[in-house]
């Protein structure tokens, strides 16, 4: 009789409390506001092709040997890849922890880059009509 419990004691509570697991899930992007970070830069204009729907790319490891940012990348790097795209237009990180194991999911509209010219006097009045036009949409 003894022998019983030490067994069910030993093996099935373990096995019984081991088996529940514990899920996490979070969802985030990153803006940077240019104003606090002062940016020297070379103006240009890019001209981008971006695709009408969306492609999801996903990246899974262990976080204790993983950083979190190296799976978002891996995340988007898969999502590129698939496509054949060279840039992920408004990503959308969503993450699923399951105990140690972390799958991070992105989607978001695949670009690719056509045309770069440099920023003219021509062009900054182009961008202020538009920025103008949005904001009378807005109001």
């Amino acid at each position: 009789m003894k022998k019983k419990y030490i067994i069910l004691v030993f093996f099935y509570i373990p096995i019984f409390v081991s088996s529940c697991k514990f899920n996490k899930f979070t969802s985030s992007t990153k803006l940077i506001d240019v104003k606090l970070k002062p940016i020297i830069s070379n103006q240009l204009i890019v001209e981008l092709n971006v695709a009408s729907l969306k492609s999801q790319g996903s990246a899974n490891g262990i976080t204790k040997l993983i950083s979190l940012d190296i799976l978002k990348q891996n995340a988007m790097a898969d999502a590129l890849k698939k496509t054949g795209a060279d840039i992920l237009i408004e990503p959308v990180f969503v993450i699923e922890t399951y105990n140690a194991n972390v799958i991070v999911t992105v989607s978001g509209f695949p670009a690719k880059y056509i045309h770069f010219k440099s920023f003219t006097l021509a062009d900054t009045m182009l961008i202020n009509h538009h920025s103008l036009k949005y904001r009378l949409l807005l109001n």
